[in-house]
This record gives structure tokens, sequence and C-alpha cells, in this order.
């Protein structure tokens, strides 16, 4: 009688592949790595419509401005001056630019001052006409009229209204320091050692730097010929 025997369990295992795969690290042997040509490492062809476009400009470029619109000058009045009004009634021998020119305030009073313009005068009131609204603040009159107080030794009113205002300090000064500057060039044009250097070395004086002495640079400077 024959008994079955059990199939073996467990043969011997059969001789494992002596080829075991790379770890993923090494995925491809170095002796079979090929490397890319410059056409596959950098892409197609080159374009040659590419342009670059920059949001504020590479460093090493400067991007100009946009130039500036011209403006138009400021218009000239060259009508003639209202006629001076004499302070006489107050007790001043003068006319009121002088007067204001002298007052010692600042600020928006001294504005209000030198950019008034007399309208009228009595014994006891002065009417000013001024071009800004800010300048008639009631907190300035009171303080011009301190000043006059103490520059005439008696108390007067003053009346200020918003308008025009051309015979003023501000107008009649700009008008003295414009006939100086008028006459420091030519006086300069007309010296005989400048004419000498701009006539045998080709000099010329430069724009803008001839100054009337009661207006000159602190230091003095001279005008400036090249």
């Amino acid at each position: 009688m024959q008994v079955p025997t059990p199939r073996a369990a467990a043969r011997a295992p059969q001789a494992a592949d002596t080829r075991q795969a790379p770890p993923p690290w090494e995925d491809i042997p170095p002796d079979e790595y090929v490397p890319l040509s410059a056409d596959e490492m950098f892409g197609g062809a080159a374009d040659d419509g590419f342009v670059p476009v920059f949001d504020s400009g590479p460093d090493d470029v400067r991007i100009a401005p946009k130039p500036a619109e011209a403006r138009p000058s400021a218009p000239v009045d060259t009508r003639p001056l209202p006629p001076a009004i004499a302070l006489d009634p107050i007790g001043f021998d003068g006319e009121w630019p002088a007067l204001a020119a002298r007052l010692p305030l600042k600020g928006v009073a001294y504005q209000l001052a030198f950019n008034s313009e007399l309208t009228a005068v009595d014994a006891t009131t002065l009417k000013l006409s001024v071009p800004v609204p800010q300048y008639a603040d009631a907190a300035q009159v009171a303080k011009l009229k301190a000043a006059l107080a103490d520059a005439l030794g008696k108390p007067v009113e003053v009346a200020v209204e918003v308008g025009p205002a051309r015979r003023t300090a501000a107008a009649l000064d700009a008008a003295a320091r414009a006939a100086r500057q008028r006459e420091a060039e030519q006086e300069i044009h007309g010296d005989p050692f400048v004419q000498q250097l701009v006539r045998d070395f080709g000099a010329r004086i430069v724009e803008g730097s001839v100054r009337p002495l009661a207006d000159s640079a602190p230091d003095g400077a001279p005008p400036t010929l090249h």
C-alpha cells in the first residue's frame, strides 16, 4: 500500500535574477548617458521678432520723462499805475506803498500791507483793496491796524475789500528792481574792459549773471564771462 506523501512545500527557490533594477536615482547608468544638443537644450529656433518688456526699464537704461508742456507766460500789465493818494489826512507825508513797506509785519499780515492798494482815505479810515481773499482775514487786518497805530502814533480804522490792486508796495518794488536790473546790464555791456574781452577773446556775458549792487549775491560774485 502506498501512502501519499505531501508535495514538497517549498522547493529550492529559483535562482534569483542576478540583474537587479538600478535604484531610482540611478535610472540611467553613467556609461549610457547621452548629453543633450544645444538645440534640444535651449528650445527651437530664435524668434527674431521678440521684444523684451520692462515695467520700469533695465537698470542700465535711463528712461527720459515725458517733457512738460510749455506753459504760456503770465500776461504783463503794461497800463500806467493809478495816481498816488496822499496820506495827509492821517498825518503821513507820503503815499500808502511807502508806509506799507516800512511796517514791521510778518507773514500774511505783511502780504496784506505789501500787496494792497489804497483806494480812499480820510482822517480816521484807510480803505484798501487786496487781490487775495485770505489777506482780508479779520485777524490780519487787526495786526495791520496795530502796526499803523504804532507807526502813526494814533489809531486808525482799516477797511479791506477783495478786488484789483495795482498801485501796491509790491508793484512799485518790482518796478524799481527791474529798472536797476536794466541799468546794471547797460553798464556792464558798455564797460570798456568787458567790450575788450568780448572783442579779443570771444567772451560773452552769461545771461542772468548781471546783478545790481543792491541785489547782488551775498558773496559779491561778479558777472560771469565765458
